[in-house]
């Protein structure tokens, strides 16, 4: 896989988001340096067309989907530097310009819930799905977000959703395990706590 930053100035991370948000946070933390350019460098394309130089000319074109793109790979490199605030503000000018942009609206949730704003997140999910229902990490994030509100019934359903996806999704086991133990369906719990070591025999927990 390229490095992250590749990938964002080529303006693939909306088709590969599913694969590439989950490792995002890994790979933010180590290319910081990185992303503080492509802050400056997207900024300056997205205020100068003329500006843009080397990779990030490839999504020069004054067209709403690659302004969407340019704003929503901001955001990211805004989220990998912690400035969630400026994140928020750059998805919710892509969405503003792309209301069909799974992406933006993926990654706002994801936001949404480090901020803690679950309900927030939720909507955002609900709307990545509408527009992409094969989107696997916001059926996964989304369980998660249910599972912090109490509504262990509901991330079941969406860790449910994720294993029929990606059969192979040993943590989509793991926490639909969890949840299920605290619903007291003890012997699903341990069906999926079985199938989570048998996929990654090394998990930790």
């Amino acid at each position: 896989m390229l490095p992250l930053w590749q990938l964002l100035l080529l303006g693939t991370f909306e088709s590969n988001t599913t694969t590439l948000v989950i490792q995002v946070s890994q790979q933010l933390t180590q290319e910081a340096s990185v992303f503080t350019h492509i802050v400056k460098e997207i900024t300056l394309c997205i205020e100068d067309a003329s500006q843009c130089s080397g990779l990030l000319a490839k999504n020069a074109i004054d067209t709403n989907k690659q302004n969407a793109i340019k704003y929503n790979n901001r955001g990211i490199a805004k989220n990998g530097l912690g400035d969630y605030k400026g994140a928020i503000i750059d998805y919710n000018k892509a969405i503003e310009i792309n209301p069909q942009f799974a992406a933006a609206y993926f990654n706002r949730g994801n936001v949404n819930s480090i901020l803690g704003d679950y309900q927030g997140a939720i909507s955002d999910y609900n709307k990545a799905i509408k527009i992409n229902p094969k989107l696997v990490g916001a059926y996964y994030n989304r369980g998660n977000v249910k599972s912090i509100l109490g509504d262990y019934q509901g991330s079941v359903a969406d860790y449910g959703k994720v294993i029929e996806m990606n059969p192979k999704h040993a943590n989509a086991y793991i926490n639909r395990g969890n949840a299920k133990s605290i619903l007291e369906d003890y012997q699903g719990a341990i069906a999926d706590f079985r199938m989570a070591i048998e996929l990654n025999p090394k998990h930790p927990d």
